[in-house]
C-alpha cells in the first residue's frame, strides 16, 4: 500500500509472501550469547544506567526484565526453513540504546566498529499482529500513559516475549 507511511527509523528485516507459509517443522531458533549486543565503551553503557535512572525515577511503575535480542533472521521469502537468531537482553538495554537520543551514534559506532549498525543496540524483539475484523476494521490498541517507550500513542496489540533465563 504505497499511501502507508513507515517510521524512517524501523526496519523489516524480514517479509514472507502469503503464498510461503513456514511451518512449525521449518521455523527454528537459534539461541546464543554470540547474538548479544556488543558492549559499548564504558564512557556510553553508564549513559545506559543514567538513562534508565532517569526513566524510572519519573515513572516507578517501569521494571527491568529479560528479553530475547532479535540478531538476524536466517532464509528468505521463498526459503522453505527460516532461523531467528536470537541473544539476551533485558528492558533498561533497550531503552538506553534502541531509546536513547544517541541510537543514531550507537548505529554509526556499529557500522564502524564491527560492520553491523544493530552491533550495540538491544534491539528487544518484539512482537505484534495486524487484525482486521469480519466488518473490515482494524484493531489498534492505545499504549499506557505508564510504559516506557511511546507512552499514549495507538499501536497494533503486541508485546515482547520475556525468556525465564536471567540477564546478568
Amino acid at each position: 500500500m504505497s499511501f502507508l507511511k513507515m517510521d524512517p527509523d524501523v526496519n523489516i528485516m524480514f517479509h514472507r509472501l502469503m503464498n510461503y507459509f513456514v511451518s512449525r517443522e521449518n521455523l527454528e531458533v537459534s539461541l546464543s550469547d554470540d547474538y548479544n549486543r556488543k558492549k559499548l565503551p564504558p564512557e556510553f553503557e553508564s549513559k545506559i544506567e543514567e538513562t534508565w535512572r532517569e526513566k524510572t525515577s519519573k515513572n516507578s511503575t517501569l521494571h527491568n526484565g529479560t528479553k530475547f535480542r532479535l540478531d538476524s533472521i536466517t532464509g528468505d521469502e521463498h526459503s522453505e526453513k527460516v532461523v531467528f537468531n536470537l541473544g539476551i537482553t533485558c528492558y533498561k538495554d533497550f531503552i538506553g540504546t534502541n531509546w536513547s537520543p544517541d541510537a543514531k551514534l550507537y548505529c554509526s559506532f556499529g557500522s564502524s566498529e564491527c560492520g553491523n549498525p544493530q552491533a550495540y543496540l538491544s534491539d528487544a524483539l518484539g512482537v505484534g499482529a495486524l487484525v482486521e475484523t469480519k466488518d473490515n476494521f482494524v484493531v489498534l490498541l492505545k499504549r499506557s500513559l505508564l510504559c516506557g517507550e511511546a507512552p499514549g500513542l495507538w499501536d497494533i496489540p503486541g508485546g515482547h516475549p520475556e525468556p525465564s533465563v536471567s540477564f546478568s
